[in-house]
């Protein structure tokens, strides 16, 4: 089990092993939920792996997302495969890396080095998946959707299988419902992390769509969504439960 911070999920354990995806609009809190886990559970190998970024870019946006928590996440692991996911576009290598790297063919496809990152994982751990987005813009650059299909419902087999737990990160509204819920579907857990106007301002808001395990709970308890901050030294942080009468 996982812990999340959240007291109405985690009294009743946490998180389950499997596949997890992060639906956000972008800057509502998902990934900032996601990262908060990591750290909350710094026993269980946490590493991010990503598609676009550099490892040294996913320090600095953790870094300064989380300046009070710098000593949660001296063992985090980044695996990178941004050297592959450019290697066929109009970006420079030399603007993704400051390595002056060589891609070797024993490197193979992009496709390849995800299901290499994927197998390295270790029993038990925690990860997250940047992005699903990311991975969606390749179905425009030569590979097949249901191949991406595919691996993302390998990725679930694998999780349960290592007992480790994986967030896909997602961002709401790149795909159409139909694609979107063919991804979603093969999943342990849909989370939605949403912009709400209020007369007060913008509100960060999370509900839950799927969750094995938890989502009974949370119905018998006639919770529905909760209002969110992030604390850059405490980490995600619910301020209010909103019950449905």
């Amino acid at each position: 089990m996982f812990l999340t911070g959240i007291e109405a999920v985690d009294r009743h354990g946490g998180l389950r092993p499997g596949l997890i995806y992060v639906l956000e609009s972008p800057g509502a809190g998902g990934r900032e939920f996601a990262y908060s886990v990591l750290f909350r559970n710094s026993q269980a190998n946490p590493r991010v792996i990503t598609l676009t970024s550099t490892a040294e870019e996913i320090r600095r946006e953790v870094e300064l997302t989380y300046p009070g928590m710098a000593d949660r996440f001296e063992n985090l692991m980044v695996e990178s495969l941004a050297h592959l996911y450019f290697r066929d576009s109009i970006v420079p290598l030399a603007w993704v890396s400051r390595e002056n790297r060589i891609l070797l063919k024993k490197e193979g496809s992009f496709l390849e080095g995800l299901v290499r990152a994927f197998d390295s994982l270790p029993d038990h751990s925690v990860a997250i998946l940047d992005s699903v987005t990311d991975l969606v813009r390749m179905s425009r650059r030569g590979i097949e959707w249901a191949d991406i299909v595919d691996l993302m419902l390998g990725v679930r087999k694998l999780c349960v299988k290592k007992n480790g737990l994986t967030f896909a990160l997602l961002t709401s509204g790149v795909l159409g419902s139909g694609e979107q819920n063919e991804l979603l579907a093969g999943s342990d857990g849909i989370i939605v992390f949403e912009w709400v106007d209020e007369k007060s301002g913008l509100s960060r808001w999370v509900h839950f769509r799927k969750l094995i395990g938890i989502m009974e709970y949370l119905e018998m308890e006639k919770i529905s969504r909760f209002r969110i901050r992030v604390d850059p030294h405490s980490g995600f942080t619910v301020t209010q439960y909103e019950r449905v009468i």
